[in-house]
């Protein structure tokens, strides 16, 4: 009896064990967002569909409702704009409107004439119109080029401004025509357009290229190439520095209905440098650095595995091997994927999943589903709350909820009370189809940006933060910080060019952190231009590729108001250049042979046995590293809980058995 009892609690223990061990792994996948505000929206419309941006000049996000016409492409039939904070109606344009389109309508926020105020920009009745964001009274508006050219709309710098304000509109598939602020046609091209294009600077010389469908066009819309894929058009593509190597410019990745579904070219000469073939029509693509210790970006992504039935969602690494793919689930053709920034206040790249029957949040690099929201339906994404967070903003076409990672005051004062909030380009060039680059979720539109390498300084690498640590145990190999500035010791490039045109308005904070905006040696950019705030964690373009042996001086004033010289620390350096602590940027270095040190200041490998610092720079806790092919780490497993379950119930019938025996 002694042992019976013994033997029993022994396996209770367990139960109440395996179960404290379970429950919380299943619970990490269960966790409900929190609803933290609702709006009435039912005025709005029968299918209007969402835009966010700061209308009415308070320094805090809006929306804007925007109702389409049934025509294919469609215009715009009515606008209403609600005040971000108390979703009061603030006013409407226009009449009726359509169901729902499963297209973009030509309607975007957006400062279009640099007054420092946004504009609603929409195509009503054939004129594009450029609206006062605070009342809806229209300030201007001109005839568009062509009768069918109002399928989605895009903002450019063609034209060399300060600011983007050159407009690119479309027909459905065929052609695209560009326009100065005034209306006046600056070109127009006939080709595989696809479902929405995409501006980009790729040279650095302050004029945008214009990547629609397989082609990149230079400012004056000739094309530069056309790439080897002729076949229907890409559903979705994104830019930026996939492969890792700063040195062979940008790469652009194409979600395709066809095969290979996803496929990789090179920026700079057009030349397919990866295909994947495990898909089966890759109708969004994501691209973000999900996987810190990895070389490169990735690209999370929605496979249509059946059309209009099933759908799976995966993750592809810069080479363009699949890390993970989905089991098909139950889809309707209308599940779509959304870049989170900022979710939970650490920067770590998130992803919304929705219109799949519950929305819901993932986490990118570990593949696991982290939250639920209690509505599906159409999404939108910023900061709406003035909590430096993002927030998710379902909507239908009478409710919008507002979702947070945690209780918040909605109340909160603007960041910069009393002053409009500028636009990013993931918001003044949305699209429902996602198409965008690396660095449009945070930079903003205030000038040209330099190329990747070469061009730029050295420095800028290490973005939102995380100290880069000193790089192990031998400093000379921890040359592994700074990627971003180029492979020879040039000093940023053609005497200090400042990350695109010389002491501009600082270029858009080296794209966001990542390629060096502002810098060189001369010290002659006055502190570089003033790099926009948010063009990158630290105001400057961050220091150098770290002082490596060779080290080069660092310029104490010349790289824009980095206030802290960026985040690297002691640059990871044994023996050579002092570390920048006034915002200079790197000398140029010779760290070209360094791994990139992305956004989250992950300090690579960090020489042979360096440990990086704890906090946002600090290794990914719950991912792989080095080349495996699952990247399962830190995902919530049901079958390692079931395998435990079973154990325990193996464990309990052995007690009974001996129970009964005696």
């Amino acid at each position: 009896m002694i042992q019976f009892v013994q033997k029993s609690r022994i396996g209770v223990f367990s139960l109440v064990f395996m179960l404290a061990m379970a429950i919380p792994r299943l619970a990490s996948a269960q966790t409900a967002a929190v609803l933290v505000k609702t709006f009435d929206i039912s005025a709005a419309g029968p299918g209007p569909r969402m835009r966010i941006g700061d209308m009415n000049g308070d320094g805090r996000l809006d929306f804007l409702l925007c109702d389409a016409t049934d025509e294919t492409p469609s215009q715009v039939a009515m606008l209403t704009a609600y005040d971000g904070v108390t979703g009061t109606k603030m006013w409407q344009v226009g009449s009726g409107g359509s169901a729902g389109t499963d297209r973009d309508e030509p309607c975007q926020i957006y400062d279009i004439d640099n007054d420092g105020n946004n504009e609603v920009v929409a195509v009503i009745g054939g004129q594009m119109g450029f609206y006062n964001g605070a009342d809806g009274k229209l300030k201007t508006s001109f005839p568009i080029p062509a009768a069918s050219a109002h399928d989605a709309i895009m903002f450019a710098n063609f034209s060399g401004n300060p600011v983007p304000q050159d407009i690119v509109v479309k027909d459905r598939y065929t052609q695209a025509w560009a326009m100065d602020v005034t209306g006046k046609l600056l070109w127009t091209y006939q080709g595989i357009t696809g479902h929405y294009n995409v501006p980009f600077d790729v040279d650095g010389d302050g004029r945008d290229e214009f990547f629609t469908g397989y082609s990149q066009l230079d400012y004056q819309g000739k094309p530069k190439y056309t790439a080897p894929i002729n076949y229907d058009h890409p559903d979705n593509i994104w830019i930026g520095d996939i492969d890792g190597d700063p040195t062979n410019g940008y790469e652009v990745a194409y979600g395709l209905a066809q095969q290979p579904s996803c496929q990789m070219v090179s920026t700079r000469t057009g030349k397919v440098m990866w295909t994947n073939s495990d898909m089966t029509e890759t109708q969004q693509l994501l691209l973000a650095d999900y996987l810190p210790d990895s070389k490169g970006l990735e690209l999370f992504g929605l496979d249509r595995t059946v059309r209009s039935s099933l759908d799976s969602l995966f993750l592809i690494d810069s080479t363009g091997k699949t890390l993970w793919k989905e089991t098909g689930t139950n889809g309707s053709g209308g599940t779509a994927v959304k870049p989170i920034l900022n979710w939970d206040g650490t920067n770590k790249p998130m992803v919304l999943v929705f219109k799949r029957g519950t929305a819901t949040v993932w986490d990118g690099g570990t593949h696991t589903m982290q939250y639920k929201l209690g509505m599906d339906g159409n999404a939108v994404m910023g900061d709406l709350a003035g909590d430096s967070k993002t927030e998710i903003l379902m909507y239908s076409k009478t409710t919008a909820n507002v979702y947070a990672i945690a209780q918040l005051d909605w109340n909160t004062p603007a960041a910069n009370p009393g002053h409009p909030q500028k636009q990013t380009r993931q918001q003044y060039n949305w699209s429902r189809y996602g198409s965008s680059d690396i660095f449009a979720l945070t930079a903003v539109a205030d000038g040209p940006t330099g190329p990747p390498g070469g061009g730029t300084g050295a420095g800028g690498a290490t973005g939102t933060g995380g100290a880069a640590g000193t790089g192990g145990t031998t400093g000379s190999t921890a040359g592994t910080t700074g990627s971003p500035g180029g492979t020879t010791g040039s000093p940023g490039g053609t005497t200090g060019s400042p990350g695109g045109t010389t002491g501009s308005t600082g270029g858009r904070g080296g794209r966001g952190g990542t390629t060096g905006g502002g810098g060189g040696t001369s010290g002659t950019t006055t502190t570089g231009g003033t790099l926009s705030i948010n063009g990158g964690s630290t105001a400057g373009g961050g220091v150098g590729g770290g002082s490596t042996a060779t080290g080069g001086t660092i310029v104490a004033t010349g790289g824009g108001t980095a206030s802290t010289g960026g985040v690297l620390g002691t640059g990871g350096a044994g023996t050579g250049g002092s570390p920048n602590v006034t915002g200079g940027a790197a000398a140029g270095g010779t760290s070209s042979s360094g791994g990139a040190v992305r956004t989250g200041g992950i300090a690579a490998s960090g020489g042979t046995s360096g440990t990086p610092i704890a906090g946002a720079g600090g290794s990914k806790a719950t991912g792989n590293s080095g080349g495996c092919s699952c990247r399962v780490a830190g995902q919530p497993s049901q079958p390692t809980m079931l395998a435990s379950l079973g154990f325990l119930g193996l464990m309990m019938l052995r007690s009974l058995r001996r129970r009964r025996s005696r």
